[in-house]
């Protein structure tokens, strides 16, 4: 006797949901897949591309709750990926849009997001990164109000 959940009308939910869940995988892994590539080519280009990608990865991580456990999840490259962009890129618009995402990934329920982000080095990152936009004059007050909230969320998960 065959299960119920192999009839032929559970199958075929069952193939759509595999099917959906895949897509939506896949998005978030070309995204991160195209960030990861404009990490090791530094052109003009790259700079515009990078703004793009980081602003469609801020827009998921805002509005799908799933993306974010994709990018934390373990086994994931998601974190490393995005940092690696934070530290390397010199754009204002990348540095803003990578910043809003791990406030985004730190926020509602992110105590195991920030401990995700402390182990991959995500504080000595942001840390360096006050350092340098302190310096600024004068200092942009956006990313300062970025860092900060993020430092405030982190602290208690230790340095």
């Amino acid at each position: 006797m065959i299960p119920e959940i192999w009839c032929y009308p559970h199958r075929k939910i069952m193939n759509r949901l595999v099917s959906f869940l895949l897509k939506r995988n896949t998005r978030i892994l070309g995204l991160l897949g195209q960030l990861e590539k404009i990490n090791l080519e530094s052109t003009l280009q790259d700079v515009e591309n990078g703004r793009h990608v980081t602003a469609k990865l801020l827009h998921l991580v805002q509005t799908q709750e799933r993306v974010k456990k994709d990018i934390t999840a373990k086994g994931s490259s998601g974190m490393e990926i995005i940092l690696s962009t934070l530290e390397n890129t010199r754009d204002l618009q990348t540095t803003l849009n990578i910043l809003k995402i791990i406030n985004e990934l730190v926020s509602v329920g992110g105590g195991r997001r920030c401990g995700v982000l402390v182990s991959k080095g995500g504080s000595q990152i942001l840390l360096q990164l006050l350092f340098s936009a302190s310096k600024d004059s004068p200092p942009n007050e956006e990313v300062m109000i970025q860092l900060h909230s993020i430092l405030a969320k982190i602290g208690p998960k230790g340095f």
